[in-house]
């Protein structure tokens, strides 16, 4: 009796079907999406707007078909969620799928999806996909939770006559053959078998399906009837099964075993390492002649060419009778994941290599079977912890911090910032005119970029002296797992020192009546203050003081009228004095003085009164404002004792002490005032021009006043934390006697 042996590899191949990628117009969000993939339908769903994972039904004829895990497995679904990705993948072979001529697969799919009110929403998914690359004689799937075999019906397949395990097979089938189909199963010595009915081993959990030119065999992982082996040191599950059935004269057997690397993989710190063995001995027969005709690498069930690959970070190679992938952590096509313990941000990686092999037996009439093998491995990573990094990225002469923080993965935000004890949301910054910009990496990371301007308010500032100015700043940063809630913070100080800080030039200048100054801006204009004594000069105290400011883009001019606040008068003499005016430039936070700018201006002296923080008057005046004019040397105080320092023909020159000569003490709102006169009672004069007799009397009230809070004692020493303002009245003049 003949006997065919037929083999065949299932293997979902991973170039891209011409079919466009579709979404699906029923669904408002654009959160489902389609695509017709070589040997499988694949459907993506963004949960990310509801937070629920949907569930997903197969479309039967009396209704629906949930897919849950166990299904999944036995029917040929792959499900996934990550990241906020739900994702289906549909083997070509997979139950409920209408199958035409094996080259043409109608899907027809409901994705339920539950909204923020609980309520569900069914979306229905019909997609036919078209195969675009043939079948191979014998396919080999080694999904994530399922090995599925189809081995094609009508192929001549041939086989050596003392094959080994074949011959007990043979000898069995022929003995128990049957019109109606059986599965056979090989146990670990090859030797004793185990067959059941197409309905017995779908009760123990297998599947066995006949499609229009191929039979389909589908396990799940760990399974009664497979075992575990070591293949050059890597551990290999391996299920021996063979279809038979008897055609008129002959036992048809056809070859499901398959075989499937289980090793995991291992992670050196920084690359992911996965081996499988090269050939898998348990499906090559001893007597036939192995050849490998092409070993290539993908990613999620895509293959990937070479050149891509490599740019990838993909690595793919030989060692003896051993294949080695290697993935890098974060290459592109897998997932980082992220979480915090104890305020560490830690990663963990996952990859999701696929891996094909396509290679023949070649028999000894040189007839041959190709097989393709494709294996879908999940590679991942322990928790790896991941200290942020910052790069201080700041140019002194932008005049602006610029701080990079970094990397992280693609679920981490960063939601606020504290710039010292400045606290912002991220949203709050940048309307603040804060530049906060999310950097991306080509390998799916990212990080930030914080710019602070040095004049920020929150920016400290101090001044080291020879022109050097540091700024500093200490940011917090508060960063968060996308929809984990996990928050983590991380600390950065920067400091930047600029070498041209130096305190503005003054220069000044004298008029017949006032002091001017001018103050050219400085480069850092909030570093320095210009102060008159204590206070600092604004356009409010310049109206309250009588002085006159004036700004323009190059500098601050003052002008100090002559005897407003602030002047020291020295070297006073009847025919002039020294006015003194000082300017002070102080830091603007510390208020330390860093220079002083004083001004010496010779004045004419015609009237004025001085009065000094020692408690001292001193008078200039005139008696000229009489007629007729009363002699200068006739002048004396309120204590008649009191007499001229000095005069000349018109003018007297007093010096006094506030508690002395007569001098009266007044208190005023707000001040108190030293009050004293300059009088003169000069007899009769004769006026030669008229001949008439006149009396002329001379009263001059001279006053000074004192801030009340800048008394020290009153009735003691007279003692003044401030200078006092003098006044000059004339409060009675010549009488005319006829």
């Amino acid at each position: 009796m003949d006997v065919i042996f037929c083999f065949g590899l299932l293997f979902l191949c991973f170039q891209l079907c011409q079919m466009n990628r579709s979404y699906i117009t029923t669904d408002p969000k654009g959160a489902i999406e389609t695509d017709c993939r070589d040997r499988y339908f694949w459907v993506s769903v963004d949960v990310g707007f509801t937070g629920h994972v949907p569930r997903f039904e197969a479309v039967v004829e009396n209704g629906v078909q949930i897919i849950n895990e166990d299904h999944a497995s036995m029917c040929g679904y792959t499900l996934n969620y990550l990241n906020g990705l739900a994702s289906l993948r549909a083997s070509y072979f997979s139950c409920h799928t209408e199958n035409k001529n094996d080259s043409n697969f109608l899907f027809k799919l409901n994705v339920v999806l539950t909204d923020q009110t609980g309520r569900e929403n069914k979306y229905s998914l019909t997609e036919n996909c078209t195969l675009l690359v043939d079948w191979s004689s014998k396919e080999i799937l080694c999904e994530e939770n399922y090995i599925e075999v189809t081995v094609a019906r009508d192929a001549p397949c041939r086989s050596d006559k003392h094959s080994t395990p074949w011959l007990p097979a043979l000898a069995f089938a022929q003995r128990s053959a049957i019109s109606e189909w059986q599965i056979m199963f090989l146990n670990q010595d090859l030797q004793s078998l185990d067959a059941m009915s197409i309905s017995d081993a779908r009760r123990m959990g297998y599947m066995l399906d006949s499609t229009p030119n191929r039979v389909v065999f589908r396990s799940a992982y760990n399974q009664t009837h497979s075992t575990i082996t070591e293949i050059d040191g890597i551990a290999v599950e391996v299920i021996h099964a063979t279809v038979f059935f008897r055609q008129k004269w002959a036992v048809v057997m056809l070859d499901a075993s398959a075989a499937c690397t289980i090793a995991p993989s291992s992670f050196d710190g920084l690359i992911l390492h996965w081996r499988t063995p090269k050939v898998m001995t348990p499906l090559v027969q001893a007597s036939s002649r192995f050849v490998s005709r092409s070993i290539e690498l993908g990613v999620h069930a895509q293959l990937l060419d070479e050149a891509t690959r490599k740019t990838m970070g993909y690595l793919l190679g030989e060692d003896g009778q051993v294949v080695h992938v290697s993935v890098p952590f974060g290459a592109p096509g897998g997932y980082r994941m992220s979480l915090v313990e104890n305020n560490v941000y830690k990663e963990s990686y996952k990859a999701f290599p696929c891996y094909e092999h396509i290679y023949s037996h070649v028999f000894l009439d040189d007839t041959e079977i190709e097989i393709r093998h494709r294996q879908l491995r999940v590679m991942e990573t322990p928790l790896v912890p991941r200290i942020p990094f910052t790069i201080d990225e700041t140019l002194p002469r932008e005049e602006m911090f610029t701080v990079y923080l970094g990397s992280f993965a693609s679920d981490v935000e960063l939601i606020a910032i504290k710039l010292n004890e400045n606290c912002l949301s991220v949203a709050d910054a940048i309307q603040q005119h804060y530049f906060i910009t999310k950097i991306p990496h080509i390998n799916g990371t990212h990080g930030f970029i914080v710019k602070v301007p040095f004049e920020d308010k929150s920016v400290n500032k101090v001044y080291l002296g020879e022109g050097l100015l540091q700024y500093s700043v200490e940011i917090n940063y508060t960063l968060n797992i996308i929809k984990r809630n996990d928050t983590f913070f991380h600390n950065v100080s920067v400091v930047a020192d600029v070498n041209d800080a130096f305190p503005p030039d003054v220069s000044a200048f004298c008029t017949a009546q006032s002091i001017i100054f001018r103050i050219n801006h400085p480069k850092q204009a909030g570093l320095w203050e210009v102060c008159v004594g204590h206070q600092a000069l604004t356009s409010d105290l310049s109206r309250q003081e009588g002085y006159i400011l004036q700004n323009d883009s190059q500098s601050m001019t003052l002008e100090v009228p002559l005897y407003t606040s602030g002047y020291i008068y020295e070297n006073i003499t009847l025919r002039n004095f020294v006015g003194s005016f000082e300017i002070l430039i102080r830091d603007s936070k510390t208020l330390e003085i860093h220079k002083r700018t004083t001004k010496h201006c010779y004045f004419q002296s015609e009237e004025l009164t001085v009065c000094s923080t020692d408690g001292l008057m001193t008078v200039v005046a005139t008696t000229s404002k009489t007629w007729p004019t009363v002699p200068p040397n006739s002048t004396t105080l309120l204590d008649r004792s009191c007499r001229p320092k000095a005069t000349d023909e018109t003018r007297v020159i007093f010096s006094f002490g506030v508690d002395t000569c007569g001098t009266r003490l007044l208190f005023g709102d707000g001040y108190i005032v030293y009050e004293n006169e300059v009088i003169s009672d000069g007899g009769v004069i004769i006026d030669q021009d008229s001949a008439i007799t006149r009396e002329s009397k001379f009263r001059l009230t001279v006053r000074c006043f004192y801030a009340l809070d800048s008394v020290k004692k009153v009735f003691t020493s007279r003692l003044f934390e401030g200078r006092g303002f003098g006044s000059v009245k004339i409060t009675d003049a010549a009488g005319v006697n006829g």
